[in-house]
């Protein structure tokens, strides 16, 4: 039987002990482990098998190496990594050919981990089409670390270039041959600003997870898309995401998934929402990490469940953060400072979103479903409004004309009048948004308050 990789757990539910192993040895292998293995869409290279596109310039001074710096971003010591030698010259590059022209109408968010020696600068380029290249410079602000780095192509979304050209310390001669190293070099769609999550459609499922702290599930990749255990009318979906908290494992247990674009949160609205279930109260962290471009992880945000065997939305402040700041990764710690003692502990989550944002059911590069107008009386209003409830209606939002919500009205979903409470907002003019149970946009109107 051929293998790759060999991973050993030693007593894996106990505090502390001695082991001993020898003579671990593998015979000649016969099969390549990458065979048969389809490319995914949007990645570059992984240096592992996921290498899609040729390199052309700068392949002499490449070389696929096991990650010689793990840490960080990039953590395992296994996982294969690109080592490039920057050679005594300023334009010297490391160039992935397509050899026809790049699509880039979805996916045009470049993103690539690299590790430098230095802080210096980096230049990405693309070329080789009809028109101008186009440049975009990147500063190197951190040495000796994993980074994350996101270079927005989107202003070339319709152009014809064929090739992706990496600068390292663009237009000088380095002091000497650095070593970079270089992985995951892949496009992403544009950044996420609303919802991440809701576990209907492929566009908004985040398939695999990963526990840690999990005694028997530490570093287990999780598949946690399961049917709702108890549909209500705060979170009717068919499809939930499912926690497991094994026994003997540590109060901080949790996993962690990385989202197929970066987070960005608007800057007069940093916080984040997400239905729960569990069937105790206790406290539920939320944490944004892997920061593009050096942006800090946001630590430990906390909120308070309480409703045992009731779906509830929390909310998670992340004011803290830098604005703008955009992150790759999202995390859950489900009841931190409690760990189950006799039985694995099931908890359930759903509609991770940015900023307050529904969650529709509709894929990430389609266009919204056509909805119908609602009624609603009197128009202007003073300080209530009714409306006339589409069928099936399960949550009304009122958002103001830059798209953010300022009111949300859940309901039983019967047909009928509804009166809302607007006494608290501005004069000005609203837009309101009926979802039905999925998430779906029904139907809509304007109003406004006087």
């Amino acid at each position: 039987t051929d293998f790759e990789r060999v991973e050993i757990q030693f007593g894996n539910t106990a505090n502390s002990g001695i082991w001993y192993f020898d003579n671990l040895t593998q015979g000649q292998s016969t099969v390549d482990p990458c065979e048969g293995v389809e490319p995914i869409a949007g990645i570059v290279d992984d240096f592992d098998c996921q290498r899609n596109v040729a390199i052309g310039a700068g392949a002499g001074a490449l070389t696929v190496v096991a990650n010689p710096v793990p840490g960080g971003l990039n953590a395992d010591p296994l996982d294969k990594v690109g080592q490039y030698t920057d050679p005594f010259d300023e334009w010297s590059a490391l160039v992935y050919d397509y050899g026809e022209a790049m699509d880039l109408t979805n996916r045009n968010q470049l993103s690539v981990l690299i590790y430098s020696p230095i802080t210096t600068n980096l230049l990405f380029k693309l070329e080789g089409g009809t028109v101008a290249p186009v440049e975009i410079p990147i500063d190197i602000a951190t040495a000796n670390s994993w980074v994350q780095y996101q270079i927005d192509f989107s202003d070339a979304a319709d152009v014809d270039h064929t090739r992706l050209v990496i600068f390292f310390q663009a237009g000088s001669i380095p002091a000497q041959e650095n070593v970079y190293y270089v992985d995951d070099v892949q496009w992403k769609p544009q950044p996420i600003r609303g919802c991440v999550a809701n576990f209907e459609e492929p566009d908004f499922t985040l398939e695999t997870w990963t526990y840690f702290g999990n005694a028997d599930l530490d570093g287990a990749a999780a598949g946690v898309v399961v049917d709702n255990p108890d549909p209500d009318a705060v979170n009717m979906s068919a499809k939930v995401g499912r926690f497991e908290e094994a026994v003997g494992g540590q109060v901080w247990a949790g996993m962690y998934a990385d989202t197929p674009a970066p987070m960005v949160m608007p800057t007069d609205n940093k916080t984040a929402t997400m239905k729960v279930w569990m069937d105790h109260a206790g406290p539920v962290v939320m944490k944004m990490e892997g920061g593009i471009d050096g942006a800090p992880g946001s630590g430990d945000v906390s909120s308070d469940y309480s409703s045992p065997n009731e779906w509830a939305e929390l909310t998670f402040d992340f004011s803290h953060l830098p604005d703008n700041a955009a992150y790759g990764r999202v995390t859950l710690i489900m009841d931190i400072g409690s760990a189950p003692e006799t039985d694995n502990r099931i908890s359930y989550f759903d509609d991770i979103s940015i900023a307050g944002e529904p969650c529709i059911a509709t894929g990430l590069f389609q266009p919204a479903p056509e909805v119908a107008a609602m009624r609603v009386m009197p128009n202007p209003a003073h300080d209530l409004l009714r409306v006339d409830q589409p069928e099936n209606v399960r949550t009304f939002r009122i958002q103001n004309l830059f798209g953010q919500t300022l009111q949300t009205l859940s309901i039983a979903g019967v047909p009928g009048q509804v009166q809302m409470d607007i006494s608290n907002l501005e004069a000005g003019m609203y837009l309101l948004t009926a979802y039905d149970a999925q998430g779906r946009l029904v139907a809509n109107s304007k109003f406004i308050k006087q």
